[in-house]
């Protein structure tokens, strides 16, 4: 269950710690509206592994659609001769 604090409590850094130590965010409220969330650095480095695959994913479904629709397809010979040129500046 997430936690909710005030703003003000941000002058209380011992207890938002605490909260975040468990693996739970804590919504920072301003004028009962969320400013920001505080999370662990184990729930942030999740996130951005999530982000990434999410993104893998996303790329992986183009390719599959575009070679679904017929666009040509390379050997990974080819790739990694094409690969070779552009890096030895050919």
């Amino acid at each position: 269950v997430p936690a909710f604090r005030q703003v003000s409590d941000m002058r209380k850094p011992q207890e938002i710690k605490a909260i975040v130590e468990e693996n739970k965010p804590v919504f920072v409220l301003k004028n009962s509206e969320v400013c920001f969330v505080a999370i662990s650095q184990s729930q942030y480095e999740e996130f951005q592994n999530l982000k990434g695959r999410k993104e893998l994913y996303t790329q992986l479904a183009v390719a599959e659609a575009e070679h679904k629709a017929g666009a040509p397809c390379l050997t990974h010979e080819e790739v990694f001769k094409n690969l070779r040129a552009k890096v030895n500046g050919l």
